[in-house]
């Protein structure tokens, strides 16, 4: 038969994959007792067992999972061409077969728990809580969760290469105490690990969102977006970021439309430390509540922040080593922020951006400043705008767009700061090229 080209959308995140028409769904469903085949809900597997095992699942097909307790797997089937392996949560509306379904079983009912850590070793999966309305700071919203553990997620090879992996709508909240935790971790020694998209998550407490252990490997397109990331840890023995590559080299990485808030005390919230970070794209997000030693978006001694374009971005009552912090190099481009209550110091210098009862503004072009509170509500934290902002600098995709969706700039004034006034709202914003997967 035939392959078909399929697109799976995922947030802003788009999949394209060579995907036979043979695809199947199959069933987990914890305490299921019919013949755990995995045909339908009423003979679902009753974990990644069986019909079901982690190490033969089928390319091209979706494994629903439902509410329940389930414990952790190495996925490790290997790749075939770009095809993928999807495993989501089981929804009223998204839940495959009728056959024995129940309401019940649904994760937006009551999420489905991961007992134990989940890995990841070859190459093209999803994995997805499919649940969890952007962010929402109600960690029973998502579909997928953890129980409290150091390092729920690795994407992990020693020996080849992995890329094209996405971690969607789980709740994650880290253990507490003094140690190391990291959301996902990965250590491929000189191998790379590219194209990993991390999406509509609600992440509490952890270190890090994610790093890698290892020095020589490069962690090449990797997009870190619509999270909801709170409270992040830090401690003299174990340094917090929450975007940090650590010792591999980081390159063409995106943060775009998540919420960041503090406090942490640490570092810095994405960090270039032990290795670099080259042509990161961070836009849309808001950075609340943050004191950090090196600067809200920074390099380090050990690694270089190297050409970042820091885009319609919006910072609250931060403090510590600037908002741009030290070795930023290259050609930074650094437009259309709002900054408020807070120095606006910076190590490097922009232009079009809004400050809003800071110290130290620096002086540009075409900056516009303030000494009113321009959001709706800030103690409800509700951060769009109460009232236009002059005119940003024009940008282009994927830059026009907000969390939202809505179209930057439709109302004949681009805003600055991470949400848009007025305008319409679009279908989907576009992902970059380095998130599309090649047709086979």
């Amino acid at each position: 038969m035939r392959g078909l080209v399929f697109f799976v959308i995922l947030s802003g995140m788009i999949f394209a994959s060579s995907q036979t028409a043979q695809a199947a769904n199959h069933y987990i469903l914890a305490g299921a007792v019919g013949n755990a085949s995995g045909a339908d809900w009423t003979n679902a597997c009753t974990d990644f067992t069986g019909s079901c095992s982690a190490s033969s699942l089928v390319r091209g097909d979706t494994y629903y999972v439902a509410t329940g307790s389930y414990v952790g797997r190495t996925f490790n089937v290997a790749a075939s061409g770009s095809t993928l392996i999807t495993i989501k949560g089981a929804t009223a509306s998204d839940h495959g077969s009728n056959t024995g379904w129940l309401p019940s079983y649904g994760v937006d009912v009551i999420q489905a728990t991961f007992t134990g850590s989940v890995t990841f070793s070859t190459s093209y999966w999803i994995f997805d809580g499919n649940v969890g309305p952007v962010w929402s700071r109600t960690p029973t919203a998502y579909g997928f969760t953890f129980s409290a553990m150091q390092k729920p997620v690795f994407i992990f090879n020693t020996s080849a290469a992995i890329s094209n992996v996405a971690i969607a709508h789980i709740a994650a909240t880290a253990p507490s105490g003094d140690m190391e935790k990291f959301f996902i971790s990965t250590d491929n020694s000189s191998k790379g690990v590219s194209n990993v998209t991390i999406t509509n998550n609600y992440l509490y407490g952890w270190q890090n969102a994610y790093w890698a252990t290892s020095g020589g490997l490069t962690m090449d397109s990797w997009v870190f977006q619509y999270n909801m990331c709170l409270n992040g840890f830090s401690s003299s023995n174990n340094h917090g970021e929450w975007i940090n590559n650590n010792y591999g080299l980081h390159t063409n990485q995106i943060t775009r439309w998540n919420w960041f808030e503090g406090p942490q005390n640490g570092t810095g919230v994405i960090v270039a430390n032990n290795n670099d970070n080259v042509n990161a794209q961070i836009y849309g997000n808001v950075f609340n509540n943050f004191s950090e030693g090196n600067g809200i978006i920074t390099g380090t001694s050990a690694g270089n922040l190297v050409s970042p374009q820091v885009y319609n971005n919006t910072f609250i009552n931060c403090s510590g080593g600037g908002w741009i912090g030290g070795n930023t190099t290259g050609t930074p481009i650094v437009r259309n922020n709002l900054l408020y209550n807070m120095s606006a110091s910076a190590a490097v210098s922009g232009d079009y951006n809004a400050y809003f009862s800071t110290t130290n503004t620096p002086s540009e072009t075409h900056r516009q400043t303030g000494s009113a509170n321009p959001f709706v509500n800030l103690a409800s934290n509700n951060v769009q705008l109460a009232a236009e902002t002059q005119a940003g600098i024009t940008l282009a995709v994927p830059w026009n767009v907000d969390v939202n969706g809505t179209v930057r700039g439709a109302d004949g004034t681009w805003s600055r700061g991470a949400y848009q006034v007025g305008g319409t709202v679009s279908s989907l914003p576009q992902p970059p090229t380095s998130l599309i997967v090649s047709v086979n």
